[in-house]
């Protein structure tokens, strides 16, 4: 109560995400969108130039990515995040996050686990020819020769494909025996 550091903290409100989506419309990441899964919590930084979503379980607060926008007051956010976790007598995690700010997290004592890899395809110069991608040539048209196909498909496109993409879903779940990811790679929903 006498902390000077308190936060409302809520679910994002429509200009909250109003927001968000003018910080990311000059961002270079997407995976900032998931903030519009609208099950992650948002921190501002002061200047409103770039924002932190994160989510609460038990009492781990886990920050979501890198830093959204630009890094003017990054490492306040990221301080900022933390100190609020520990008000909120909880622990800070921060999941899927560059190299950028390793020493912020380090001085916050924190460890670091890496737990998977990540690729950058440039499209407009990746090709299928050549002896290096005979691999990926093999796999395509193994795909292909089960009746397979990749489809961008426009947004009015999408209501259509739901039924279908549902059942994928479904069936996935149950093989895996699991629910939606949701908070790291968003879920399958139907808006309305």
């Amino acid at each position: 109560m006498l902390s000077p550091f308190s936060r409302d903290i809520h679910l994002p409100e429509k200009e909250d995400l109003e927001l968000a989506k003018t910080i990311l419309t000059h961002s270079q990441e997407t995976w900032g969108n998931l903030v519009f899964t609208g099950d992650k919590y948002l921190l501002f930084d002061d200047e409103k130039k770039a924002f932190l979503m994160y989510g609460v379980s038990g009492r781990t607060w886990i920050s979501m990515g890198d830093i959204v926008g630009t890094d003017g007051q990054a490492k306040e956010l990221i301080w900022d995040f933390y100190e609020m976790s520990k008000l909120h007598q909880g622990r800070a995690a921060f999941y899927e996050v560059g190299e950028k700010y390793i020493p912020v997290f380090l001085d916050l004592g924190l460890t670091l686990i890496k737990i998977g890899e990540e690729a950058k395809v440039p499209l407009d110069s990746f090709t299928l020819e050549g002896s290096a991608s005979k691999d990926f040539r093999y796999t395509v048209k193994n795909v292909e020769k089960k009746g397979y196909k990749f489809e961008i498909v426009s947004p009015e496109g999408v209501p259509a494909l739901l039924p279908e993409l549902k059942r994928i879903s479904d069936a996935w779940l149950e093989i895996k025996a699991g629910k939606e990811k949701r908070f790291s790679v968003g879920f399958l929903t139907r808006n309305t």
